[in-house]
């Protein structure tokens, strides 16, 4: 029996040893995943451009031999769902605005999925823009989380600069609003000391943010 237990016990340690094990594999893998993999995250208030600097982005890297995927931003497909008042044309906001908790978490899945399987990530909405649309009096550890969840990647960030007329069409925000969005972003970005660049949009800007993430790969 003593001989059965001792058998029995030095199973269990290496059984014990294999998790352990398979989990230490598992997370450096995944560390490297994550190194691996820039995150550029075009921010700004809407309609600054950022769809559509993430597609021309995505071209660019693409004709110059580099793999990426754009991450599209989950509360614009709500936006479009947005009802509007027939005669005044006021929006009514959809419900899932109140829930920025719910649009992390989703927008942070479509990120992880592309981990380790393309060398640029582009981020149409950046995790931390979930914290700038929180609503007043929310979880008092959201703005925390979302930092913590941010910070995991190797992030490249951009504030773009509208350079054109705005375009209200899929929107939730009119021109004023947006301008306090971005006024709000740029605040946040200074009190958490997130580092990013200023880009002025213009014709070209899609070639010239490829440029500075072919840099910024090269230097890895």
């Amino acid at each position: 029996k003593q001989s059965l237990f001792k058998l029995n016990q030095k199973l269990y340690q290496f059984l014990v040893f294999l998790l352990t094990f398979k989990n230490i594999l598992y997370i450096f893998f995944y560390v490297l995943k994550v190194i691996f993999m820039l995150v550029l995250n075009l921010m700004g208030e809407p309609s600054v451009g950022k769809s559509s600097t993430a597609g021309g982005v995505f071209y660019e890297l693409g004709v110059r031999g580099y793999k990426s995927e754009i991450i599209t931003e989950v509360a614009k497909g709500f936006a479009w769902e947005t009802p509007i008042h027939p005669k005044t044309g006021e929006t009514f906001a959809h419900p899932i605005f109140g829930q920025q908790i719910y649009l992390l978490g989703e927008q942070n899945r479509l990120l992880e999925r592309v981990l380790g399987k393309r060398q640029v990530a582009i981020m149409e909405c950046p995790l931390i823009m979930t914290a700038i649309y929180q609503p007043d009096n929310y979880f008092k550890n959201f703005t925390p989380l979302v930092l913590e969840q941010f910070n995991v990647y190797n992030n490249f960030n951009i504030l773009l600069e509208r350079n054109h007329s705005f375009d209200n069409e899929g929107r939730v925000h009119n021109e004023s609003e947006s301008l306090h969005v971005r006024n709000k972003l740029k605040d946040f970005l200074k009190e958490h000391s997130i580092p990013y660049i200023t880009l002025k949009t213009h014709p070209d800007i899609n070639k010239e943010i490829a440029s500075l993430v072919i840099d910024k790969l090269v230097q890895k």
